[in-house]
């Protein structure tokens, strides 16, 4: 059953209120979803691009519409829907037919052959995706929706929103499907036994060889009542059982930055209170009637992808390419690299400045900042551990949520399935996005002895976790009698630093933002291959049982708490030296100031002081009864007061920061007041420091953003925003911020 992500409302509600990148964010989100139920659905027609394009438009600009956030994931599943009959009515045989005229439609490539290739199928589950292939448009449309159901995807009030029925009827309907698929599963079974049975070939003599419904009942009254046909599907597997776990189909390569880059640059700018749609891009039917328009009424309908087109030259010019892995897909076998789409993916950049926002030219400057607030992110490990008995199993793995992740970097590749391989000194890549990274460990003794100079993380944005560590060895593990991993008598041994955790083969970890691994490699001759891991590839390695007749010695070892108190990897900083191998062994992820109670003296200039070191809740001075809270992620008034603790500001300036009890900061972004976890960037320090000046009552303060001088903290029709009093009544803008401090 598919769980609702807890940021995801917050999303929703960001996007809602002009949040361009919370939009960004809600289609990169979405649009494999989108994809894989439009792709299944139209059984691969090559139309599935333009539906696609069609539907996040759709989404993008109606999100601001949308009166219940929580039913997003449903709302955005019954748009798909829509667009898949709305294609299928407006003509789609006759467009299919025009395709194939023109030689463009290739048979060989619809749904069920990407799912196949693209997720790597076999056996029963590469049979059950060619009995799609056999069932009609409106069983494709449920079972579309089922498969990502079982999966995981979806929950069954999404399926029965895409549907349009209600939730017992469409019970019955997937029932019906089921019913289907599995007598296609049979078809499929009988038609590829080799050898095939002889009194097969007469139903099926005048078969042209295309899987079709008429076609499935026909050469299923045979399999059903064949006693050698009906043999083979005795062993079949219930097809919830094949599907559940299995991914997403991935989305073509440049199709996710294409969609992004053109539904906000040319469709949807951001205004206050929410989205709208302009240059005409969303009229006359949308982007998918714009594009056939374009390319002609008998022009083929690949001809009419003018986004898609785009992308992918953006693509191609762009360059760099990354590897992706969207997660969640059938495991690979045991040690073999996973199978990574290739595209191009754009950073994401920090909030939109425009030019007249910039603060003047004699803003005085943003010192550096020499402190952190206590926090509660991450427990450094720079001791050496034990190793735990061979027979003792690992403790639960926690789940994490997962998405992409992105490898770039200056690296080499793996003789053993192509990940990236960093082997000499110098080398580095820079890992993206959320998920769970491994890094295999090879010490090559033989070859070279000498200084162990130890591998670092640099340029930390967002969290980095050590999860787990496996491979069913320690490197200090004994191969042969007086042999490790590590060296042998005949060569030396490479001798770890003092404090240097013990590696094992595979050290397993978890990234929610972007960071740098380095090969500082000096003495020792040291490779190490970083590939994307989904949970399921993690939790078997770690354990797996010992069988020294395989090599594995041990269980795995479960670092991962499933908080912020998970352990992080050893040398890892926020900053990016001139010279990895100097960073110092500490981990720098943590705060160093302790969290006790001081008072600061007034900022220079006209303010107000404030106590640091202690919770306070604000409230404002003219709507009695309310606080400032949190909804869905945003700053708003209500009657339960959030406790925020006061902390010296992050970028220093004198100012502030305020921090929930659950570790965010309050901060401003494109001026909507949002409370976030700090991602260790310049931009969000600013964003999240205010100065305190009078207020409007006796004892209250105004808080002014330090990077945006004449913008405060205000609250207005329930949420609060960062606002400065151009054109307004000045004495109901100063009361609407002023807070008092209690």
């Amino acid at each position: 059953m598919y769980a609702r992500p807890t940021y995801e409302v917050e999303t929703v509600l960001a996007a809602q209120a002009g949040d361009r990148r919370a939009v960004d964010e809600l289609v990169t989100a979405y649009l494999p979803l989108v994809y894989n139920i439009a792709g299944r659905a139209m059984n691969g027609h090559p139309d599935v691009d333009d539906v696609v394009q069609e539907t996040m438009s759709r989404v993008v600009t109606g999100v601001s519409g949308l009166r219940d956030p929580e039913s997003f994931r449903s709302w955005v599943v019954a748009i798909a829907m829509n667009q898949v009959r709305e294609w299928r009515r407006a003509g789609a045989d006759t467009l299919a037919a025009l395709d194939e005229a023109h030689g463009l439609a290739d048979a060989s490539a619809d749904f069920a052959a990407l799912t196949v290739t693209r997720l790597g199928l076999s056996g029963q589950r590469r049979e059950t995706a060619e009995a799609a292939r056999w069932l009609d448009a409106d069983d494709r449309e449920a079972l579309s929706l089922w498969w990502l159901e079982v999966a995981g995807r979806l929950g069954r009030a999404e399926l029965a929103a895409g549907l349009g029925l209600p939730e017992s009827h469409a019970a019955v309907r997937v029932r019906r499907v089921r019913q289907r698929l599995e007598t296609a599963r049979a078809v499929v079974r009988a038609l590829a036994a080799r050898p095939r049975c002889a009194e097969l070939h007469g139903p099926a003599a005048s078969w042209d060889g295309r899987p079709s419904p008429l076609w499935r009942k026909r050469l299923s009254r045979h399999v059903r009542e064949c006693p050698a046909c009906s043999g083979h599907a005795a062993d079949l597997v219930p097809a919830e059982r094949l599907l559940a776990g299995l991914g997403l189909v991935a989305v073509p390569a440049g199709l996710t930055a294409g969609l992004s880059a053109g539904l906000m640059e040319a469709a949807v700018p951001v205004v206050q209170g929410g989205l709208q749609a302009q240059g005409g891009l969303l009229t006359q039917g949308g982007l998918l009637a714009k594009g056939k328009a374009a390319a002609g009424a008998a022009g083929s309908s690949l001809a009419a992808k003018p986004l898609l087109v785009a992308a992918v030259s953006t693509s191609l010019v762009a360059g760099g390419a990354v590897a992706v892995r969207t997660f969640e897909a059938e495991p690979p076998p045991p040690r073999a690299a996973p199978a990574a789409t290739v595209s191009a993916a754009p950073a994401r950049t920090p909030s939109p400045i425009r030019p007249s926002e910039t603060a003047p030219a004699t803003q005085e400057p943003v010192p550096a900042r020499t402190g952190r607030p206590a926090g509660v992110y991450g427990v450094t490990v720079d001791t050496a551990d034990q190793a735990p008995p061979p027979g003792r199993r690992p403790g639960p793995l926690p789940r994490r949520p997962v998405g992409r992740l992105a490898i770039t970097g200056v690296h080499g590749h793996s003789r053993y399935g192509g990940a990236p391989s960093i082997t000499h000194r110098g080398d580095h890549t820079t890992i993206s996005g959320r998920g769970y990274v491994e890094v295999r460990w090879g010490i090559l003794y033989r070859n070279r002895i000498g200084a162990f100079a130890p591998a670092t993380w640099t340029g930390l944005k967002g969290r980095l976790f050590h999860v787990a560590s496996g491979g069913g060895r320690r490197m200090d593990d004994e191969s042969a009698p007086g042999v490790t991993w590590m060296g042998s008598p005949d060569t030396g041994f490479v001798r770890l630093p003092a404090g240097h955790q013990q590696m094992w083969q595979n050290e397993f970890y978890y990234l929610d933002g972007q960071v740098t691994l380095h090969n500082n490699e000096r003495g020792a001759d040291l490779d190490l291959t970083v590939a994307p891991r989904t949970w399921t590839e993690v939790w078997r390695d770690i354990s797996t049982r010992p069988d020294p007749g395989k090599g594995v010695l041990r269980y795995g070892l479960t670092r991962d708490t499933g908080d912020d108190r998970a352990p992080v990897p050893q040398y890892v900083t926020r900053a990016t030296p001139a010279d990895p191998a100097r960073v110092p062994q500490h981990s720098r992820v943590r705060a160093t100031v302790p969290a006790t109670t001081t008072t600061t003296a007034a900022p220079a200039g006209p303010g107000a002081a404030l106590r640091t070191g202690v919770s306070r809740v604000l409230r404002p001075v003219n709507r009695e009864g309310t606080a400032v809270t949190v909804s869905g992620g945003v700053g708003a008034l209500g009657a339960r007061a959030l406790t925020l603790r006061v902390v010296p500001g992050l970028a220093g300036s004198g100012g502030y920061s305020f921090v929930t009890p659950d570790g965010r900061h309050l901060r401003h972004r494109d001026f909507v007041i949002r409370f976030e976890a700090d991602d260790g960037s310049a931009l969000f320090e600013r964003d999240a420091t205010f100065r305190a000046r009078p207020g409007a009552a006796t004892g209250s303060v105004r808080l002014e953003s330090v990077n945006y001088p004449g913008r405060f903290v205000r609250h207005r029709s329930g949420r609060l925003y960062l606002d400065d009093a151009k054109g307004q009544d000045l004495a109901v803008f100063r009361s609407d911020s002023s807070f008092r401090v209690l």
